[in-house]
């Protein structure tokens, strides 16, 4: 499973690296230039998030968690017991 984490807007991200005041001008430029390289990768994860509000990303990435415990594998795997119990055949 991959997950890609998006800022809201480019300038935002330009902001935010602006704003934490850690970075030289020459060391965020880098970055930026580093963030559209990967970016233009974005296509071949398989969730994407926008991280606007840091709440609202949160609670996007915990759902990503727990649809993937809720895929069929998992399931199967961690209630065994269930399945068994309702006679479910593993190859179903």
């Amino acid at each position: 499973m991959l997950i890609f984490i998006l800022p809201p807007s480019w300038d935002e991200l330009r902001a935010r690296l602006e704003n934490r005041g850690e970075d030289a001008p020459e060391v965020i430029e880098l970055r930026l230039k580093n963030a559209e390289e990967e970016m233009a990768q974005v296509a071949k994860f398989d969730f994407v998030i926008i991280n606007e509000l840091f709440e609202s990303a949160l609670f996007d990435l915990k759902a990503i968690i727990h649809a993937q415990r809720l895929k069929y594998a998992a399931q199967r795997r961690l209630r065994a017991d269930t399945f068994e119990s309702l006679n479910i055949p593993e190859s179903n």
